[in-house]
C-alpha cells in the first residue's frame, strides 16, 4: 500500500540521506591521511576530533585542509531558493485556480532552498567555530551565522543573522 507518490517518496529519501551524514568534518593531513568526525574543540597546537570510535586531538602542523560540514546542504540550499521564489513569482497567479497541490508544489523549492541554507550555515558554522573554543569550553574569538525570524510589519520573514563575539 502507497501513502505517497513514488516520486515523492524518492525525493523524500534522497533528502533525510542528504541531510543524515552532514554533521562529520574531514580532516585531510599531510602524507595522504584523512580524520573523518566530529570536530569538538581546539587550542593553538591541536584540533580534538570525536571519531565516533573515540576522541582524538589532530596537530594543526600535520593538517592540510579541513572540509567542514554543512557546507554542500548551504550551496544546494542557495542554488534551490532563487529558482523556488522565481517558481512562486511566475506561478503564484495561478494558485487559486489550481488548488492546494499545485500551491504545495509551487512554495516547496523556496521553502526547501530556505530550510537547506539556513542548515547549512548553521552546521558548517558550528564545525568552524568549534575549532576555536578551548577543551574547557570557552569561547575564543568567533564570527557565525544564526538562523532566525524577524518581525516587519507584523509578518515573520525568515533571516539570517551575523554575530560575533570577543
Amino acid at each position: 500500500m502507497r501513502f505517497l507518490h513514488p516520486r515523492i517518496e524518492s525525493f523524500a529519501l534522497a533528502l533525510v540521506s542528504f541531510l543524515g551524514c552532514g554533521s562529520s568534518a574531514t580532516i585531510a593531513l599531510k602524507g595522504g591521511q584523512f580524520v573523518e568526525g566530529q570536530i569538538i574543540a581546539g587550542d593553538r597546537e591541536s584540533i580534538y576530533v570525536d571519531t565516533g570510535e573515540a576522541e582524538t586531538n589532530v596537530p594543526r602542523r600535520r593538517i592540510v585542509d579541513v572540509d567542514h560540514p554543512g557546507n554542500v546542504a548551504a550551496t544546494a540550499g542557495i542554488v534551490l531558493a532563487p529558482y523556488g521564489v522565481l517558481n512562486i513569482a511566475v506561478g503564484y497567479s495561478k494558485c487559486n485556480e489550481q488548488g492546494f497541490a499545485f500551491c504545495a508544489g509551487l512554495f516547496a523549492p523556496a521553502v526547501l532552498g530556505f530550510a537547506l541554507t539556513s542548515y547549512g550555515f548553521t552546521v558548517w558554522t558550528a564545525s568552524r567555530n568549534a575549532m576555536n573554543r578551548d577543551v574547557h569550553g570557552h569561547e575564543l574569538a568567533r564570527t557565525f551565522f544564526s538562523p532566525t525570524c524577524l518581525r516587519t510589519d507584523g509578518t515573520k520573514v525568515p533571516g539570517l543573522l551575523l554575530v560575533s563575539t570577543f
